[in-house]
């Protein structure tokens, strides 16, 4: 029994490492990547707005002779215009959000953020002119300026993403999206001829204040070290239109004062595009 007890002692031993040798090991856990929990940033790109600035007549009054509903007439036509008022520049600021990694590959969240700009004053000016029946000799000309500009940009949003890797993400983003913005419209015009209509007669009107809207886009964020990610995002907004109305556009003559009198309004829109570049630190 003794010999039997040492033989099989032997023959374990002997069989052992190769029982060991055959078993698969087990390959070591991957390290965490934090996508879930708070984070908080900067941003810094490019905004570009190419909106349009509307004007238009609102009421008319004209002095019932004298070819004063000419007159009025010629300086309705030329007072209904629209000009593209373009605005870019440098925008930049901060975010703070939160993730939540749902499974693998599936990533929800939001994002607040707020932005400066250095958005330069987007401005057009036109020339016209319109004949007058009632002057036949004249003709009405006008120069008008338009402007429009972006002062600062912030949102609110939820985003939606898909982790390719786990360390890079592909997302979707949209929401809320708030702004202080500003616009003037300024109008000149003449009377173009012999008649003894006042010579000169014009308009202006401005706005300021803060607009709310809409904001979505895509982006893609690489985490390329433990608790730092860099992103790249596009973003569209639209903060809808302001209105405001222009001081009335009036004219004297012998005939009567005034001789007609007409009141403006202009709608400024504020929309366009933002191509920016991030970084983050996630808690």
């Amino acid at each position: 029994m003794k010999r039997l007890l040492l033989a099989g002692a032997a023959f374990g031993a002997l069989i052992a490492p190769a029982l060991g040798a055959d078993m698969p090991l087990k390959a070591p856990a991957p390290p965490p990547t934090p996508w879930t929990g708070w984070y908080v940033g900067v941003n810094a790109g490019y905004a570009d707005g190419d909106a349009k600035v509307d004007t238009g007549s609102t009421s008319t009054f004209a002095f019932p002779g004298a070819g004063g509903p000419d007159l009025a007439g010629a300086i309705t036509t030329l007072s209904n215009f629209n000009a593209t008022a373009n605005s870019n520049g440098f925008i930049g600021g901060g975010q703070l959000g939160w993730n939540w990694q749902v499974g693998k590959i599936w990533l929800l969240g939001f994002e607040t953020d707020i932005q400066g700009t250095t958005n330069s004053q987007g401005s057009h000016s036109i020339g016209s002119s319109s004949g007058v029946v009632g002057f036949p000799l004249n003709q009405v000309g006008q120069t008008a300026t338009v402007s429009r500009e972006l002062d600062y940009l912030g949102t609110v949003r939820g985003r939606v993403g898909v982790l390719a890797w786990p360390s890079l993400l592909f997302y979707a983003t949209g929401g809320l999206a708030y702004g202080g913005v500003s616009a003037s419209t300024n109008i000149s015009q003449v009377l173009l001829g012999p008649s003894s209509v006042t010579p000169a007669f014009g308009s202006a009107g401005s706005y300021s204040g803060t607009l709310i809207g809409w904001t979505g886009g895509v982006g893609v964020e690489w985490m390329f070290w433990r608790g730092w990610s860099t992103k790249i995002e596009y973003l569209h907004y639209d903060l809808g239109a302001a209105n405001y109305g222009l001081s009335p556009i009036v004219t004297n003559a012998a005939a009567a004062t005034p001789f007609t009198t007409n009141s403006l309004e202009s709608n400024a829109r504020f929309n366009g595009d933002i191509i920016r570049a991030g970084l983050n630190y996630h808690f």
